[in-house]
């Protein structure tokens, strides 16, 4: 079956796959301008009334933690949106037989391959997640939401 995802895309995907740190770079620069400077302002304030400043010209003692924080709320809020989408997300569990790839002892190597078939699915549900289509599939899968969607640890119990 052909994907629906260009050859561009599909290279994203296992670029992104491979590298943790670029999926998070490609995360945090693919969210809306005002969402980023909300959660943004949020972590400051929340740090100031904790008494650890953070000053926009660098050489922050707490600027890490402020990183940290700020793509804990990237998290939080992805998941939030990817929650909405639960039940269509259940059809491409089904669709691309998800859990059972999961548990393949290739997984971790091949494991792109899994999200670019999910990819081809997503494209036609999530529609409304202003993050690229790479970016939303291997960080469904890497962080584990399709698991969780998709209840792979329920089913692989035995019975």
């Amino acid at each position: 079956m052909r994907s629906k995802l260009n050859q561009r895309e599909r290279e994203r995907v296992k670029r992104l796959w491979y590298n943790e740190d670029a999926l998070g770079q490609a995360l945090w620069a693919s969210l809306p301008a005002d969402l980023s400077r909300e959660f943004d302002a949020y972590v400051v304030e929340t740090m100031a009334e904790e008494g650890k400043h953070v000053v926009p010209e660098g050489g922050n003692f707490y600027g890490g933690e402020a990183a940290r924080r700020v793509m804990e709320m990237v998290h939080g809020w992805l998941s939030n949106e990817f929650d909405r989408y639960a039940d269509a997300l259940r059809e491409i569990c089904e669709q691309v037989d998800y859990c059972a790839k999961r548990r393949a002892k290739v997984f971790e190597a091949e494991g792109w391959a899994v999200a670019i078939a999910v990819g081809d699915a997503l494209l036609q549900i999530v529609t409304h997640i202003p993050v690229p289509i790479a970016v939303l599939t291997v960080y469904a899968v890497k962080r584990g939401i399709l698991d969780n969607i998709c209840q792979c640890n329920e089913k692989a119990r035995p019975a």
